[in-house]
């Protein structure tokens, strides 16, 4: 009896096990096969319609083995998931969709940065579907289809993320079985995502479904696949080697007409090395290559972890711009320079940027969300591309961006050119996937010019021919591509290249129609004076630049320390050690390396001296004031280079920190402007719009960032917090699940505390106390003080504040060791203990200078308790210190400290109409709030107390309305908050409102109503009350 191939539909004699024309496994003679009707589901998904009453449909993403899948927007939960139609003929059998949801709990179960989250399995109408998570992205088969072979780094960088999500899966023993390229993802972020877990197993059959359709891709199926047998981890780890194969050399290592042929060659041949291939291949790599693909699985890599490790040990080996950056972390090379001091002590938290923020965009051909060029200029504008080592000499391949970089530094000297920034052009070329390319299309460099906004291209090449090197350059028009001018120069070894740069700036400037008089009249400081003249010092600078780009900072350091080391006066070097010491938390080294690079500026460009100034200035709070003046001079004077970008989001971080809104808006939407893919940006401009208390405002802006950059995490964390305190909790709290799915340490514990769902927030800071973070431990124990302060538990807040300190001296965490002292002298004062209090605000180590926001509350904590004990001088003394402070800063709204240390002072001399004024004036100068840390509740319940205190009971009751209607000051003063109830019994009560009074009582004493034991508080709202209901 003939059977039919359930693939090409080829007539078999019953006695062969594999079809005859394409090896498909044929169904047993007796075995009932599922009969193939058609391949698209009954239902027609198209673009627009809406499939199982939930999902409408965007797209169609491509079509596999189990059918096609398209991209959908779910209704319910207003998000986008990719949903897989499986096909009628495997949907109706009964036992591989059984077997498929038992596969499905395990892999559900796999949540890894690498891993695409599988959700569900569901029915409708007939047809069976499979919801997942959506990656946008490229699929590696594209990648290397596209590029012909991937560069080694990004081969290594790539399997080094792959292992990373099968040592995950393996160990919660989930098995990949038909791992290949087209199930591996490169999100937007550059972060590689492995796909469709769980499904190979549920399909299996030895290899071959019992409808027909091979599941084990044949290229990429390990041995015992091919043979049926039971496979392990060591299967996927042998597909890996495969794909590995494939992304170095072009091409899988084994291929034949039909699958069975391909499957024998698994079994039997030998693979050609892949070095004799790809001679970039280094030896290790093809070692551990051929190791994966090793007929015994015993003898190859037993676990995706020891095969992890040797990837890590040879990517160190390859050279430095061979490595790739794992992932794309933020969207901009670009550097933020500004610090903005370590933990305070109760500061609002107005700027939620981070010190500095570098990554890279990768392998994307076209980004979508490309930034938009710089508006046009009337001056010649210029990209210097990558120039082309023609020697024959990969130990020169460093000059190929080195050039580059030495012209773009010598060019931007000028004030008659626009030149398109070395960091910028890296981000361009990482976005389009050529930042490994050797030479450029036209299409490559019109793209350039486009993201660029340049109207010219400068492109070369080097050789070398004994001791003389010679370069050759030219510069064409960007959108015809005609050549404008060419120019040749050479000259004798690595140490002329430096005079050869010289002389194609003067060039350079000449092609593109300079006068004679505007050349004459430039600054052009020489590019060996303006950097180094030392060849092996630049090499080290060129790598440490590098390794900077890639967020290796601490090997940055390293190559910069040798490149010092061989030039000194390395003022740029300098620069970015400073830079990348501070990304680090190296603070010291921070300051002394901008403070060496800021003593050697007169070496450098006029443009690179005042990036520097701003850098260093920028590290103090004290001389922000400086940066300001910095930054603001660069923007003036360099307003289209890529450098102006940077100083327009620096000078929003600095306005910010000195409380000018207005100014850090419009400097934020000029660094926007000109470069629109720095996702920071957005959340800052958010977060000034919020500090300025125009919470629509930050709401649209974070909305659009998100459908810009959907998996942002601080876009849907600042959006919660925008949400939770205009006291919208329920969309709040969705927003924190959309974070937390993206980063699951974010939780909601902050959130139910400001709703005052105590039980819910207690829980979850508890939970905080077993993360792995020392961090997170100090500051579940600050915050459950300020839940116990809320509640009345004054003993146990201050336990926890014990705990604190006890911890913080353990981890040597000063900043935490004073936010704790600032907590207790609080709680000691509050208790009427002022020599206590007084007492622990002397531990606070505030001898730093360049922390002034520290001491602003210092001074205030010290001047209120001076004020308690009567020291009356010594209090007025105190606020005059605040005052000199302010006085000789940039921080003019930080007067709001000496104004409440005054109120405080007047308020206990019973001087109180200059009490109120002086509460007023502190109250008006508080930003709105960002964060879960604000002053409000401290300013505005004194300011209430004065009014109450003075007779005046109205405005009383309306200050204490006011501020227990105030969401966002909830977590940090609840104390405060709960005595408002009590106070607003007291007036509600004074005023004959019996229902007001009785109420106010009620809540104040449900709050307190598991309060430390006698109370006063407590007590007097009990007999208050029980009078009110008699």
């Amino acid at each position: 009896m003939a059977v039919r191939c359930p693939k090409c539909h080829t007539d078999n004699p019953d006695a062969l096990k594999y079809c005859g024309e394409c090896g498909t496994r044929l169904p047993d003679a007796g075995h009932v096969q599922v009969t193939k009707t058609v391949e698209t589901p009954k239902e027609e998904l198209t673009t627009g319609s809406t499939f199982a009453g939930r999902y409408q449909i965007i797209e169609e993403l491509g079509r596999g083995g189990m059918g096609r899948v398209y991209k959908a927007n779910d209704t319910e939960i207003k998000e986008k998931v990719a949903l897989k139609l499986i096909k009628p003929e495997i949907a109706t059998d009964e036992r591989t969709i059984e077997r498929f949801q038992n596969e499905l709990r395990f892999a559900r179960k796999i949540r890894h940065r690498n891993v695409c989250q599988m959700y569900d399995l569901n029915r409708d109408k007939g047809t069976s579907y499979i919801t997942m998570e959506y990656v946008e992205g490229e699929n590696l088969k594209d990648m290397i289809r596209m590029s012909g072979q991937l560069g080694v780094g990004t081969a290594v960088s790539v399997a080094k993320q792959v292992c990373e999500g099968l040592e995950e899966a393996h160990k919660l023993g989930v098995i990949h079985r038909d791992l290949k390229p087209g199930n591996i993802m490169i999100d937007r972020d550059g972060r590689v995502r492995i796909m469709d877990f769980g499904i190979a197993r549920s399909l299996r059959d030895k290899g071959i479904t019992g409808a027909g359709v091979m599941i084990g891709t044949p290229e990429y199926m390990s041995p015992e696949q091919v043979e049926g047998k039971e496979t392990d981890q060591r299967s996927d780890i042998y597909s890996l080697g495969i794909i590995l194969y494939e992304m170095v050399t072009g091409k899988v290592p084994f291929e034949g007409d039909t699958a069975l042929a391909v499957g024998m060659k698994h079994k039997g041949e030998t693979p050609r090395p892949p070095r004799q291939l790809n001679a970039q291949v280094p030896d290790e790599l093809d070692r551990a290559i051929l190791r994966c693909l090793e007929k015994d699985k015993e003898k190859r890599y037993q676990s995706a972890g020891e095969l992890l490790a040797d990837l890590a040990n040879i990517e160190k080996g390859l050279p430095t711009t061979a490595r790739v950056v794992r992932e794309r972390k933020p969207l901009t090379s670009r550097e933020i320079t500004v610090t903005l001091g370590v933990r305070k002590l109760i500061v609002p938290a107005v700027v939620l940027v981070a010190v500095v923020l570098v990554g890279l965009l990768v392998w994307h051909p076209w980004s979508k969300n490309g930034a938009v060029p710089l508006p046009p200029s009337d001056k010649p504008s210029l990209a210097v591309m990558y120039f082309e080592n023609n020697t024959g000499d990969e130990s020169l391949d460093h000059w190929r961006k080195g050039i580059s970089d030495l012209l773009i530094t010598d060019l931007t000297q000028s004030k008659h050119l626009k030149v398109l920034g070395g960091d910028r052009l890296f981000d361009i070329l990482g976005q389009m996937g050529q930042l490994g390319a050797r030479s450029y299309s036209s299409d490559v460099l019109r793209g350039v010019a486009s993201q660029g906004g340049v109207n010219h291209i400068a492109r070369g090449s080097y050789t070398k021919a004994g001791d003389i090197l010679r370069i050759d350059m030219v510069v064409q028009n960007a959108e015809t591509g005609e050549p404008v001018a060419t120019r040749r120069v050479e000259g004798k070894g690595e140490e002329a290249i430096f005079a050869m740069v010289d002389e194609l700036t003067t060039w350079t400037k000449e092609s593109l129609r300079l006068s004679a008089q505007q050349i004459a009249g430039d600054l052009d400081r020489r590019i060996a004076s303006a950097t180094t003249s030392s060849p092996e010092a630049f090499k080290f600078y060129a790598e440490g630049h590098e390794l900077f780009r890639e967020r290796e900072f601490q090997q940055s350091i390293e190559s910069l320390e040798k490149a010092i080391a061989l030039d000194p006066g390395f003022a740029m070097a300098y620069r970015k050690m400073g830079v990348a010491c501070g990304n680090i938390g190296k603070r010291d080294e921070q300051i002394k390396y901008l403070k060496k690079a800021l003593e050697l500026s007169d070496r450098l460009t006029d443009r690179e001296r005042l990036v520097i100034q701003g850098s260093y200035f920028g590290s103090s709070e004290p001389t922000y004031g400086q940066a300001i003046e910095a930054y603001e001079e660069l923007v003036s004077l360099y307003p289209e280079s890529g450098e102006a970008v940077t100083a327009h989001i620096n000078l929003g971080i600095l306005y910010s920190a000195t409380e000018n809104l207005d100014k850090a808006i419009e400097h934020t939407d000029a660094g926007i402007r000109s470069d629109n893919d720095f996702r920071s940006s957005y959340t800052n401009q958010a977060s000034y719009h919020m500090t300025k208390g125009d919470y629509s405002k930050a709401q649209k802006i974070l909305a659009d960032t998100i459908s810009r950059y959907p998996d942002y995490v601080d876009a849907h964390w600042i959006l919660a917090r925008v949400y939770a305190f205009q006291g919208r909790f329920d969309q709040a709290l969705a927003e924190v699940d959309r974070t937390a799915a993206i980063a699951p340490t974010y939780t909601k514990a902050q959130f139910y505390h400001m709703m005052w769902d105590f039980e819910k927030a207690e829980e979850g800071y508890k939970k905080w106390l077993d993360q792995v973070s020392p961090s997170t431990h100090l500051q579940a124990r600050e915050r459950l003080s300020y839940l116990y302060r809320t509640l009345g538990k004054f003993d146990e807040a201050k336990d926890q504040i014990l705990l604190g300190i006890k911890a913080a001296e353990s981890q040597k965490n000063d900043g935490y060791l004073d936010v704790f002292n600032y907590q207790l002298a609080y709680l000691n004062l509050v208790a009427g203990n002022q020599d206590e209090a007084r007492e622990a605000v002397k531990k606070i180590g505030i001898t730093d200078s360049l922390e002034m926001t520290n001491r602003f509350y210092d001074l205030e904590l010290r001047g209120w308790i001076l004020a308690e004990m009567r020291e009356w001088d010594k209090a007025r003394k105190t606020a005059e210190e605040i005052k000199g402070l302010v006085d000789a800063g940039p921080f003019k709204k930080r007067i709001r400290h000496y104004e409440f240390v005054r109120g405080v002072i007047d308020l206990k001399t019973k001087k109180y109409a200059g009490a109120i004024e002086s509460f007023k004036k502190a109250v008006s100068l508080l930003p709105h709030p960002v964060g879960f840390i604000t002053d409000d509740g401290l300013y505005r319940y004194f300011l209430a107390m004065a009014y109450q205190e003075s007779g005046d009971l109205r405005m009383a009751r309306e200050e204490f309305e006011g501020l227990v209607g105030f969401i966002p000051g909830r977590n940090t003063y609840g104390d405060l908050y709960a005595e408002s109830y009590y106070k607003l019994g007291q007036i509600y009560e004074r005023l004959g409102d019996r229902a007001k009074a009785v109420a106010n009582y009620e809540r104040f004493l449900d709050l307190w109503k598991d309060a430390d034991p006698g109370l006063p508080e407590v007590e007097r709202a009990r007999t208050s009350l029980s009078k009110l209901r008699t």
